[in-house]
């Protein structure tokens, strides 16, 4: 279960006549939540959820944000790989006080949600923050399935700016799917109180995924939330956003903070100059150029493929052919709990991993890309998953190192590294 949480973020709800001037960006810290090898929501059943079509909303992302962990299974599931499959100058600083003073610290194997509220009045959910997503979706009242009551779900009778549509989806996935209505509602952010202990089955903390991809994959063609900000440009003057993750490797322990996510701007007290940046080779997933993988002066891969940038993901994903090189060459072995295991004293001795995306070199070092639950336990942070187009997933591990803006309105990803 998760442990109480003792820090809480003050966020606040904005519209066209009357709203808050984020000209300038703002932040909010990321939460860490640590809880490991969670079990994955197995999808058995069919789901029925609701897909939020936006109409006139307003809507600012300043959320109570935390950090949750999740296991290979559940970074893995069968569900992104479907998904996959089927589609196939300095910069402003840009921060805001309004957020918790804790020190932030890091863990691997994590998730990022945080609390939104759909509706007047509003209610409250959790959402998972999705880079490789484009919709937002949350259970619905009458869905009576366990791992549905075990969820906040959303009533459209109790809100009074709710309508139905009458336009039906379903989302299907490797273990199971989501069947819904879209509906036509306003979405709030909110701070409020920090989480208590959430019975959830098999410990999913998260109702429903906030998408942060491009409304090209959304299901239905809903306009996803972010670009509903972008719009009003008096609100949000950069169409960017921005993640950090701390560098602290492991501390399983405590409750701490994990991060930063920025919206409309960039904070350069995160990173150090200079910032590459790499053109998006299509506007669906969050997907650059990738021409090259090696380890240290050897090259394993240099064909032509393409990496989604993906905060929904954990570890690095790629093609077997070239993971099973990686992990054979860094000694890992022997799954555990679904997780390949490693020596942790050859920690100093494995070799760097290079990326080439866009044309720029990005490097992750064995403490970047080794997962150190302990002093005697190492996990891989590399795992295979076979997609169309030779495509690779480069999840929270490599967002770590690597300070990441996404950029809107000029279509590309900016990648620095990260302090």
């Amino acid at each position: 279960m998760a442990k109480e949480l003792s820090s809480h973020l003050i966020a606040f709800f904005a519209d066209s006549q009357n709203g808050t001037d984020f000209s300038q960006g703002f932040s909010l810290k990321l939460i860490a939540n640590f809880d490991a090898f969670k079990t994955v929501w197995n999808g058995s059943e069919d789901f029925r959820f609701i897909l939020v079509a936006y109409i006139n909303i307003f809507f600012i992302l300043l959320i109570f944000a935390y950090v949750y962990l999740k296991n290979l299974n559940q970074y893995m599931g069968e569900k992104r790989k479907k998904r996959l499959a089927r589609n196939a100058p300095k910069e402003q600083r840009a921060w805001s006080t309004n957020v918790a003073a804790a020190e932030p610290k890091r863990q691997s194997y994590t998730q990022y949600y945080g609390k939104i509220e759909i509706g007047s009045p509003p209610q409250r959910f959790n959402v998972l923050f999705d880079t490789g997503s484009s919709n937002l979706w949350i259970p619905c009242s009458n869905c009576n399935n366990t791992a549905c009551i075990q969820h906040n779900s959303f009533k459209c009778s109790n809100s009074s700016t709710c309508s139905h549509t009458g336009k039906s989806f379903t989302i299907n996935y490797g273990t199971g799917s989501a069947t819904g209505e879209f509906l036509a509602m306003k979405v709030w952010a909110s701070a409020r109180i920090p989480i208590k202990d959430l019975a959830v089955q098999q410990d999913v903390a998260f109702d429903g995924i906030l998408g942060m991809a491009w409304n090209s994959i959304s299901v239905g063609l809903v306009s996803q939330p972010l670009s509903q900000i972008f719009k009003n440009h008096q609100l949000c003057a950069e169409k960017r956003f921005a993640f950090w993750l701390t560098n602290d490797n492991y501390d399983v322990t405590n409750s701490t903070i994990g991060g930063e996510f920025t919206l409309c701007g960039t904070n350069s007290e995160r990173y150090k100059e200079p910032i590459f940046w790499c053109p998006l080779m299509s506007t669906d997933y969050w997907r650059l150029s990738l021409t090259s993988v090696s380890l240290d002066s050897l090259v394993l891969s240099s064909i032509n493929a393409s990496a989604i940038l993906d905060t929904g993901t954990s570890l690095i994903a790629g093609p077997s052919s070239i993971i099973n090189k990686i992990n054979a060459k860094i000694g890992a072995q022997n799954y555990l709990g679904g997780w390949l295991n490693l020596n942790c004293s050859t920690l100093n001795k494995l070799p760097s991993v290079h990326f080439t995306l866009g044309g720029n070199n990005f490097t992750l070092i064995p403490a970047d890309y080794v997962i150190q639950i302990d002093k005697n336990t190492c996990l891989s942070g590399f795992a295979s998953v076979d997609l169309n187009g030779n495509m690779w997933i480069l999840g929270d591990l490599f967002i770590t190192k690597w300070y990441t803006i996404f950029d809107h309105e000029n279509k590309r990803v900016g990648l620095a590294e990260a302090i």
